[in-house]
């Protein structure tokens, strides 16, 4: 959440500085699915399952 106007604006100055792995940083849960959505396919491709 975002106090008012302002702050929103800090945030997306901010976030559009950040490099791609702080942007990835800022929603870790989404990160976190990826990885483990990579992890399973990765491991589906090696068992010879797909």
């Amino acid at each position: 959440m975002f106090y008012d106007d302002r702050n929103l604006e800090e945030f997306r100055t901010a976030y559009a500085e950040m490099p791609l792995y702080g942007k990835a940083m800022e929603n870790k849960r989404l990160v976190g699915v990826v990885l483990v959505s990579l992890v399973v396919i990765v491991g589906l491709l090696a068992g010879g399952t797909i």
